[in-house]
Parts: structure tokens; C-alpha cells; sequence
């Protein structure tokens, strides 16, 4: 990996588990899964208009190099913040081109609580 990923930040993709309560219901413990790396940006005004139509605070776009096992509506959470962010499309939709001198994905993502 080339340094050009150095400079991201680490992420923990968080991991699902759905248990029985024992009452009828379920219980969700979420644990810490691969980190990954990945870079926030703001997202681009069409993409915060959007957002900003279906209530949401604000939209990012994340980049991560191109072999990174996110998909869409993953949780990830920053190692150093513990933000938490939802990957809100899908990132192989989105690669750069083969002949890319760093070869990347993209997705939107806004903040999140990890649901219960």
C-alpha cells in the first residue's frame, strides 16, 4: 500500500450479534471487527442537499483503498474518536478507474448511533 493510504485514519467495521433475550425479544451486541482504513470528507453540496431533505445531520464521502471489505449500510467506527459512521452506498459502485495511480472506493456515510 502506497503512502497516500498512510495518511487515513483507522476504523474498526463493527460486527452484528442478534441474541435471544430469553423473553420473547432479542438483544444486539455490536463488537469491533477488521480495522480498515478510510478518509472523511464533507460531501458535495448536491449530496448535503439531499440530505438535508431527509433530515440527516450531514453527509461525507469516504474514500478507502479499493480492496477494503465495506459494503453498504456498514457500521465503522473511527479507532481514535469512536465516531460512528454509516456507510450509506454501496463503495464498489464507485472505483476509480484501473489506470489510477491509487486505487480507491467510495461511499456516502453519515454519523450514527450503533442501533439496539
Amino acid at each position: 500500500m502506497s503512502y497516500f493510504f498512510d495518511a487515513f485514519d483507522d476504523f474498526y467495521i463493527k460486527n452484528r450479534s442478534v441474541r435471544p433475550d430469553g423473553e420473547g425479544g432479542t438483544i444486539t451486541e455490536w463488537s469491533n471487527g477488521a480495522i480498515i482504513k478510510a478518509s472523511f470528507d464533507l460531501g458535495s453540496s448536491t449530496e448535503v442537499r439531499q440530505a438535508e431533505a431527509q433530515n440527516l445531520k450531514t453527509v461525507f464521502t469516504a474514500t478507502f483503498p479499493i480492496d477494503t471489505p465495506v459494503k453498504y449500510n456498514d457500521y465503522i467506527e473511527n479507532v481514535k474518536s469512536g465516531k460512528v459512521y454509516r456507510i450509506t452506498s454501496e463503495p464498489k459502485e464507485n472505483e476509480t478507474p484501473p489506470t489510477a495511480k491509487y486505487q480507491s472506493c467510495f461511499a456516502t456515510a453519515v454519523r450514527a448511533e450503533l442501533p439496539q
